[in-house]
């Protein structure tokens, strides 16, 4: 474990892991590499998503948490798609939800849009568990994905449901 961190701290040091950046100007919004995790954001939200180039965005929320929004589920992802960004529709909220095929559905949209990515739920906690579990998925190692969710919204309550997402999971 102690070489682990060992290279991890040399490779921040040497400029190799992209940190992550609080986007200012919009509440609750974080930047890591080509990747905004982000809560639920605003009409003009997207299209300001839309003109940092972002071609895929990722909506966790479940369509009944969303029906009391300005934009419901429907209209979001219309908007979405009249921007001319891909939509993908992944729900997390109850815990059988939380599943290894979401992380591998979301690692297949990921490689499929080598763009920006914009990954959204209520208060960006969702978001940024599924993008710490993506990390994993893709090789980084437990500690450094969970350093970089921990400058986002994922804190420890949330590790049961990462194990979950992680569970028995084998990259293709």
């Amino acid at each position: 474990m102690r070489a682990l961190l060992l290279a991890f701290s040399t490779a921040v040091m040497m400029g190799q892991v992209p940190t992550v950046q609080k986007v200012e100007g919009m509440q609750d919004v974080f930047r890591h590499g080509r990747v905004f995790v982000t809560g639920q954001p605003t009409e003009q939200d997207f299209r300001t998503f839309k003109a940092q180039g972002v071609t895929l965005a990722v909506n966790l929320r479940q369509a009944s948490e969303m029906q009391t929004l300005p934009m419901n589920q429907a209209s979001q992802e219309a908007l979405i798609r009249e921007l001319g960004m891909t939509y993908l529709w992944l729900p997390l909220r109850e815990e059988s939800s939380f599943e290894p095929s979401v992380v591998a559905r979301l690692a297949e949209a990921m490689k499929a849009h080598p763009g920006p990515v914009l990954i959204y739920c209520a208060t960006a906690r969702r978001s940024s568990l599924l993008y710490v579990a993506y990390l994993v998925r893709e090789g980084m190692a437990m500690p450094q994905a969970m350093d970089i969710g921990r400058h986002m919204k994922f804190d420890s309550s949330m590790n049961g449901l990462l194990e979950r997402l992680l569970r028995a999971d084998t990259k293709p």
